[in-house]
């Protein structure tokens, strides 16, 4: 399980990268609106990238052991990070709506590595008959290959969010 950690640091690198591109695309556009006619817009150049050869390591994941798979997914998302490390030009302004957004987006991840933690410790303590490791990293390919979608639903949620906030912050102002 130690190669699923492993590549499961690279994979969030990579995922920074990925979430902070979608995030400038967001403060680009001033609605969810206009940032879905965005992305569907420019769906070759975001969608068909080198990360669908990620479906390869799917079929790696189904045929293979775990730590071939996760040895494969170190190597797969290092490059991925690399090469989007080396496209990126724009540089990032992080506004306060942003910050709920992306803490969102952590929360949803913590939640995704507790999941992984606890089944592991089931694993380990015999409660489950097989590996579901594979299962993992089938779910980690789609996160990261719908990652724009799933920026669509967490700014849904932080609508209501930022509602609060400000509600709160008027509250506040007016005593």
């Amino acid at each position: 399980m130690i190669f699923f950690y492993i590549s499961l640091s690279t994979f969030i690198c990579y995922q920074v990268l990925k979430y902070r591109q979608g995030i400038s695309i967001l403060n680009e556009t001033k609605t969810l609106k206009q940032y879905s006619k965005k992305i569907i817009k420019n769906k070759k150049e975001l969608f068909l990238t080198p990360e669908l050869l990620a479906i390869i390591l799917i079929i790696i994941a189904v045929n293979a052991n775990a730590k071939i798979t996760g040895i494969c997914f170190v190597i797969f998302y290092t490059l991925m990070f690399i090469y989007m490390f080396r496209k990126i030009k724009t540089k990032i302004t992080l506004k306060k709506e942003n910050i709920s957004l992306i803490i969102i987006l952590c929360i949803l991840f913590i939640l995704l590595g507790i999941l992984f933690y606890f089944n592991n410790q089931m694993l380990n303590s015999g409660f489950l008959i097989f590996d579901p490791t594979w299962i993992y990293y089938i779910l980690l390919i789609i996160l990261s290959y719908f990652s724009y979608v799933i920026l669509i639903i967490a700014e849904i949620i932080n609508k209501p969010v930022e509602l609060i906030i400000k509600r709160k912050h008027k509250k506040k102002r007016k005593k």
